[in-house]
This record gives C-alpha cells, sequence and structure tokens, in this order.
C-alpha cells in the first residue's frame, strides 16, 4: 500500500499502518514511515495520550525500543506483529 500522508512538518511516502496499544487498555492506529526512529513514533503518540514523548515507552516483544531504533528494522523481524504495547512512566 503506498499513501501519501502529512504529519505536521512530516510527510510519509510510503506508509505503514501499526496499531499501538496503550497500558490503559486503548489502542491507536498510527501511520508512520518505515524509515521513522521511534523518537519519531514518540513524537507522533505522545500528544494524542496528552504526553510528552519523554513519558512514553515502547515496548516490542518484551523489549523497550531506543530513540534511534528505524521502524523497518523491527518489522523486518520473522513473525513480528503489528502491535505495540506503549507504557507511560
Amino acid at each position: 500500500m503506498l499513501q501519501l500522508l502529512s504529519f505536521g512538518k512530516r510527510t510519509i511516502s510510503n506508509s505503514l499502518s501499526v496499531y499501538i496499544k496503550t497500558n490503559t487498555g486503548s489502542t491507536l492506529s498510527v501511520d508512520l514511515d518505515p524509515k521513522w526512529h521511534i523518537k519519531n513514533v514518540k513524537e507522533i503518540v505522545a500528544p494524542r495520550l496528552g504526553l510528552s514523548p519523554e513519558e512514553v515507552k515502547i515496548i516490542f516483544a518484551g523489549k523497550e525500543l531506543h530513540d534511534l531504533i528505524v521502524i523497518e528494522v523491527i518489522f523486518c523481524l520473522p513473525a513480528s506483529p503489528f502491535l505495540c504495547p506503549v507504557w507511560f512512566t
């Protein structure tokens, strides 16, 4: 699927639809650019949750993803579900 989306100053030319589950039980649908870093994901998700990006932790496969990890690297792993739990500090 090729989409062109815009989030503020960011433009996404090839989007990846991801569901993010929060520790409060809600689920967010987010379109991301596979070339983005986790830091960019936090910047997109945090305002929707009423938090600052520094308050968001993204846990995937039981491990916290650090800000400099690229999204496409995560989803290239075998059997990667497209569901990322998000925890608040």
